[in-house]
């Protein structure tokens, strides 16, 4: 008696199985629908700008760009220690290149033009700054 109710639940526990199986891979085989937000659906992101200076140098660039812009000043200052290095071999008192870094003075602008003006002001700004400092003495060399 034992044994026919084990075989019979053994049976049964089987056959619920296989039936699990059968739904749970018949379901994974459906195609799914797509999410409701899509990339292509999506509205485009206004762009920003943002005020960066760059040696003497003040522009407007695109904030997307800012890591591009990054990198294309950090490998320009490599090329340029390279350069140095290879011109201090032949004359020891060659002038070390200055530091270039991407210093970020304003975000947040919407249109380019506003941008634009923002950093011709301040590299009026920055060029007055120099000027006055090269008329006393006080500014460093390879600035």
């Amino acid at each position: 008696m034992k044994s026919r109710f084990l075989r019979l639940f053994g049976l049964a526990t089987l056959g619920a199985a296989s039936l699990l199986l059968v739904a749970t891979s018949s379901w994974a085989q459906q195609p799914r629908p797509r999410s409701t937000t899509s990339k292509t659906s999506a509205k485009p992101a206004e762009e920003s700008y943002t005020i960066v200076q760059i040696g003497d140098e003040v522009k407007a660039i695109r904030t997307s760009d800012m890591a591009v812009e990054k990198k294309r000043v950090a490998d320009d200052y490599k090329k340029a220690m390279k350069a140095w290095r290879d011109a201090k071999k032949s004359d020891p008192k060659a002038e070390r290149p200055p530091k270039m870094m991407v210093k970020t003075k304003k975000t947040g602008f919407s249109v380019k033009t506003e941008a634009d003006k923002y950093a011709a002001k301040l590299q009026d700004e920055l060029d007055k700054k120099g000027d006055s400092k090269d008329a006393k003495g006080t500014a460093k060399p390879g600035t």
